[in-house]
C-alpha cells in the first residue's frame, strides 16, 4: 500500500532516502510497532497466559481513547517549580531527565519515575525521606505532607486518575533500580526487552521494504 502511494500518489518526486506517507496515516507505523510490542501479542517476562488472555478480552471491550493510551502510554513530566500544566512528551527514555519526576500511565497502571539527580529538597517534601536512596519503591501511595511540592504532585496524580474509568494503582520507580524494568517496557518508542524494534528502526525497516517493492 505504501509503495503504491509513493509510486502513484506522491505530488512531488521524493528523494530516495525519504519515507513518504499519506497525511492521515502518519502515525500508522508508530501504532503498528506499539501493537507488535504489546503484552496483548508479544510474550514477555512476567506475563502469564492468564494475564495475556485477560488483556485480550479487556481490549475487545475498550473504546478508542482507552486503546490509544494502552498501546501508546502517556509520559508526563512533573514540574515542581510552580508549573501546573501537564504536557505529554514522546514515550521514550530519551525524554527522561535524571533530575526530574515523570508519570507514565497506560490506563491500567500509573508509574511515578524518580531520577537519581532529583534535588534532596524535592525528595524530602514529596516522600518525607532525606535522600533518593531512602525512597521506598514498595509504597503504593505518597505520604500526605503539608507543603506545596507534596500537594502539587498528589493533585497531578489525582487529575490523571480522574481521566480513567479504572482506578490506577501507583507504582514508584527509581532510576537504575531493579524495579525499573516494568516501567521501561512501556517506553514503546524504544527497543523492547522482548525483542520489539525501536520506532526509528521500525521506520527504517518500512522504508527498506518500500524501496525493495519498487525495484
Amino acid at each position: 500500500m505504501l509503495a503504491s502511494y509513493r509510486k502513484h500518489c506522491a505530488h512531488s518526486a521524493p528523494s530516495r532516502g525519504q519515507l513518504v506517507m499519506p497525511q492521515f496515516l502518519k502515525v500508522l507505523p508508530l501504532y503498528l510497532n506499539c501493537l507488535r510490542k504489546s503484552k496483548v501479542l508479544l510474550p514477555g517476562p512476567g506475563v502469564s497466559i492468564d494475564d495475556r488472555a485477560y488483556l485480550r478480552q479487556l481490549v475487545m471491550s475498550m473504546g478508542i481513547a482507552e486503546t490509544n493510551v494502552l498501546f501508546y502510554p502517556r509520559l508526563l513530566p512533573i514540574g515542581l517549580n510552580g508549573d501546573q500544566g501537564l504536557r505529554e512528551v514522546r514515550c521514550t527514555a530519551r525524554r527522561l531527565a535524571p533530575e526530574g519526576f515523570y508519570l507514565l500511565e497506560d490506563g491500567l497502571s500509573l508509574f511515578l519515575w524518580i531520577g537519581m539527580s532529583v534535588p534532596a529538597e524535592w525528595i524530602q517534601n514529596v516522600f518525607g525521606v532525606p535522600s533518593f536512596n531512602a525512597v521506598d519503591c514498595g509504597a503504593g501511595s505518597l505520604p500526605v505532607l503539608d507543603n506545596p511540592y507534596s500537594r502539587q504532585i498528589r493533585d497531578v496524580i489525582h487529575a490523571v486518575r480522574k481521566q480513567r474509568a479504572r482506578f490506577l494503582k501507583l507504582i514508584i520507580v527509581k532510576q537504575a533500580d531493579s524495579t525499573e524494568g516494568q516501567f521501561r517496557q512501556l517506553l514503546v518508542e524504544d527497543k523492547s526487552p522482548s525483542g520489539g524494534a525501536s520506532y526509528p528502526d521500525f521506520l527504517h525497516h518500512i522504508h527498506l521494504s518500500i524501496q525493495q517493492s519498487l525495484r
